[in-house]
């Protein structure tokens, strides 16, 4: 069984996550990170563009803080990810305090070395 998030490498095809059991919500969020930035860190390593498809929302707000820790503590870099949002809201301007874009710009992108030309 495959979870909802679906993770992309770039040249290798999807890459997806197996279901994943644990007790608590902090395991949920750090299995999830782990296997995020183990991605990020290959697809690198393998000079390739990591792809993510990024879901916005409350559930996802631990992981991008973890996300933003690794950054911040020097273990993961996020020149060599490119990010699509999962979805937006049609004809809201990205600077809307409400458009998805603006929610993954406070939440993400403005913590982390991501080009922005490689945010969508």
């Amino acid at each position: 069984m495959l979870s909802a998030m679906q993770i992309i490498a770039a040249g290798s095809g999807p890459v997806r996550m197996p279901l994943h059991l644990t007790q608590t919500a902090e395991a949920a969020t750090a299995w999830v990170t782990e296997q995020i930035a183990d991605l990020i860190r290959s697809t690198a390593k393998a000079n390739k563009r990591c792809v993510l498809i990024l879901p916005t929302g409350g559930t996802p707000r631990a992981i991008y803080a973890r996300l933003i820790a690794e950054y911040r503590a020097k273990r993961l870099s996020f020149k060599h990810v490119v990010t699509f949002n999962l979805d937006e809201y049609h004809g809201l301007a990205p600077t809307h305090p409400e458009s998805y874009r603006a929610f993954m710009q406070r939440e993400l992108f403005d913590h982390i070395d991501i080009d922005p030309a490689n945010a969508h």
